[in-house]
């Protein structure tokens, strides 16, 4: 596995998650998620430096390079969508279609979720999950998030090096404190205020489900406003993951 330095750049992809807001708050999945574009940086090709070697000479060398993660996908983009009055047939009396008040939260898993009320923080401890009574491998640890994502402890960008701190989030009825999260950046500079994301999982399952809020409208990792910056996890030697999106709206 190669050395990875703290300075992640992560694949970008713009999307648009057009929604329809209810009085439920249970996370649902989206009508539509469209790709607007996607990117990656490739200018990593350095030449190499040069020093003069003399014999007899001891030298301190401190050597600094950047290169991209080969474990995280990065997603950003803003809510749109419809705000509705329906019946149990879907049968509309009135709808607001226009811009949304991006508040609340979204969510990135490999696998779908029904029991949301179910939901706990993410353990990046070697113990299995809250009241977690299936083997090892099907109740959520560090050790088995790494695995699951191709990463092992010394590498630089592993899920228990990014997710240091930690968040209180509300997810459905339910408030979670003291999750591991991890802040995204604001103009490429580390910060703290904003674009908190959250590791949580469902007991008794391997599901990892990314936590983002929403920030409706501010500056993101690129000095562009955005309602929305999620990173999930990615095996770079699987090629692609499948990912599902829900949200909540407040």
């Amino acid at each position: 596995m190669k050395a990875k330095t703290l300075r992640l750049a992560v694949i970008l992809a713009l999307l648009v998650i057009t929604a329809v807001a209810t009085l439920a708050t249970t996370p649902t999945g989206p009508d539509s998620v469209i790709v607007r574009r996607s990117s990656t940086r490739s200018d990593f090709s350095e030449p190499p430096k040069s020093l003069n070697a003399e014999a007899g000479n001891l030298t301190e060398l401190e050597v600094n390079i950047t290169q991209q993660t080969d474990h995280w996908q990065g997603y950003y983009g803003n809510i749109t969508g419809v705000i509705t009055l329906d019946d149990a047939s879907n049968n509309t009396m009135y709808s607001w279609t226009g811009t949304i008040n991006a508040k609340g939260n979204i969510y990135a898993t490999t696998n779908t979720v029904s029991n949301w009320p179910q939901v706990e923080c993410m353990n990046t401890t070697e113990r299995p999950g809250f009241n977690c009574t299936g083997e090892d491998e099907i109740c959520l640890n560090i050790s088995s998030v790494h695995s699951t994502y191709g990463m092992v402890d010394s590498d630089g960008d592993t899920v228990a090096k990014t997710f240091t701190s930690t968040n209180k989030i509300t997810v459905d009825t339910l408030t979670l404190t003291n999750c591991p999260a991890t802040n995204l950046y604001e103009n490429s500079t580390a910060q703290s205020k904003k674009w908190n994301e959250t590791l949580l999982t469902i007991n008794n399952t391997n599901n990892l489900i990314f936590a983002v809020q929403l920030e409706n409208d501010k500056y993101g990792f690129n000095n562009q406003t955005w309602d929305f910056q999620i990173m999930v996890a990615e095996n770079d030697a699987a090629g692609t993951t499948q990912y599902y999106f829900y949200v909540e709206l407040a």
